[in-house]
């Protein structure tokens, strides 16, 4: 598929209100909410409080902690299988980082809709896979949802490395990906560009884009909803205005009775009053200071923002972790996986979709790793572990109880804190052997000498009682042997 510069500009111009979208909710992730960018003022003059919380990163960071917490794991469905290909990807994502993508990508999709993972391949280097910013990116799907081309689009500032050359003006850049070219083009930036110059043009073999697109539902959406952000803008309104208020109470005018204002008037008076914390009272008139304050009353503040927070958590769908106990570990396990429930339900549908964007990283993969003539990883199984918070005192509790009723192996294999139980098995084994060696070198030489010689002549005893039961043994049959064969020549005769 070809595209002209003219219908890049107009794919780029097709997704400004989804660019504009996306660019909103990462302002709400970084801080940057409404309310930071207004600039208001109370009738006296002074500013009104731009307070922020940031629940919309709070959020994102809940889900990314508890999807990637555990790196996502590649096996074979065959356990015969050649595991050649699947180190070459273990290696490739050591040397990539991919777990550390992983993570930026989910945050992406969290946050703008989906991520994007750009791979690219050269005979010397391999494989190089960068995640981008998808607020960088226009993308082209077919009827069919899938996807036919993806834009770039950067302004490079004055002054940066650009092509191993210091730019002297702003530049734009503009880089085409289809399913067999990669073209670059490039312009003055300025409030009126000009034509677009083509750079570069490379045709590869991949029979794809090579782009992954990262989602986590269906319609490419953030979770940071317009409702959601709504709700966190009454939550920074409520919160900064409660702040500003107690401020004025304790910022109060004064009101002073009884004394000649002109008294008041002089620089000196007040400077005496302002810096000694003195206020003269006359005698022969009546006289008296209080200040002007109005009465603030703290509940009606308190129950919106409670009730604020609580709508947030729920179009979030995960739990405000400031209000589980379990936190210190005092919380049952059953109580707390009520707790995060919806969250694992909704983490349950994202993981579907990683998993299908995972899929499509390794047929990229093995789309590059085809003209390296290297294996392909084929027949696989995707793991994706949702990491539930764990109440470990009452798990060993219950673990304990099960002494004598199961193995030692099986009880380790039910402790989430024990990733590998026949190694722990192995540990706990050796441990034993050396205190049981530890113990025998502490004793008197006397002691472990006649230990030692108890165990031999024990043994000794053990192996006469056999030798003389397997010596009775012997002469029984024999005897019984014996018999037989008179029984039968008596017969015979």
């Amino acid at each position: 598929m070809k595209f002209t510069p003219a219908q890049l500009d107009d794919i780029w111009e097709a997704d400004k209100t989804l660019r504009k979208s996306q660019i909103r909710r990462r302002d709400y992730y970084d801080g940057i909410h409404d309310i930071t960018l207004r600039k208001e003022t109370y009738p006296d003059g002074k500013k009104k409080t731009n307070r922020v919380a940031n629940w919309a990163r709070y959020g994102v960071h809940r889900y990314v902690g508890a999807l990637t917490g555990s790196p996502y794991q590649l096996t074979y469905n065959d356990e015969v299988a050649d595991k050649a290909a699947l180190d070459l990807y273990g290696e490739l994502s050591d040397k990539q980082e991919l777990p550390r993508q992983e993570a930026e990508n989910l945050r992406n999709a969290l946050v703008c809709g989906y991520g994007i993972e750009l791979h690219e391949f050269s005979a010397d280097d391999g494989i190089r896979i960068v995640t981008h910013d998808p607020r960088e990116w226009a993308l082209v799907w077919d009827s069919d949802d899938e996807l036919c081309a993806a834009v770039r689009r950067v302004v490079l500032t004055s002054g940066t490395v650009h092509n191993k050359e210091l730019l002297i003006d702003d530049l734009e850049i503009m880089t085409l990906y289809t399913a067999d070219e990669i073209v670059d083009y490039s312009r003055i930036y300025s409030a009126s560009p000009g034509d677009w110059t083509e750079d570069k043009r490379t045709t590869h073999h991949y029979e794809r884009v090579p782009v992954v697109v990262w989602t986590i539902n269906k319609e490419r959406e953030s979770i940071l909803t317009d409702d959601l952000l709504g709700q966190i803008d009454e939550y920074d309104e409520i919160d900064s205005m409660s702040g500003d208020d107690i401020r004025a109470f304790v910022d109060a005018i004064m009101v002073i009775r009884g004394v000649d204002p002109g008294w008041l008037e002089n620089p000196k008076n007040v400077k005496l009053i302002t810096e000694n914390r003195i206020l003269p009272m006359g005698s022969k008139t009546e006289t008296d200071a209080d200040y002007l304050t109005r009465v603030i009353d703290s509940n009606p503040i308190i129950e919106r923002l409670k009730r604020t927070l609580d709508i947030i958590h729920m179009e979030l769908e995960c739990p405000n972790i400031e209000q589980i106990t379990g936190a210190t570990g005092s919380t049952t396990g059953i109580a707390l996986k009520l707790k995060f429930t919806p969250m694992q339900q909704r983490a349950a549908q994202m993981m579907l979709y990683l998993e299908s964007s995972l899929r499509d990283r390794v047929a990229l993969i093995n789309a590059m790793w085809q003209r390296a003539s290297k294996t392909a990883i084929e027949d696989f199984t995707v793991n994706i572990q949702f990491t539930l918070p764990i109440n470990l005192i009452e798990e060993w509790k219950a673990i304990s109880s099960l002494d004598n009723q199961v193995s030692h192996r099986t009880r380790l294999e039910l402790l989430h804190s024990i990733k590998d139980p026949e190694r722990e098995l192995a540990a706990l084994e050796e441990e034993r052997d050396k205190e049981l060696d530890d113990q025998e070198s502490v004793k008197p030489v006397d002691e472990v000498s006649a230990r030692t010689e108890g165990r031999v002549a024990k043994a000794t005893e053990n192996i006469q009682g056999a030798t003389e039961q397997s010596s009775d043994a012997i002469a029984s049959g024999l005897n019984s042997a014996a018999k037989r064969s008179g029984i039968l020549a008596a017969a015979r005769g």
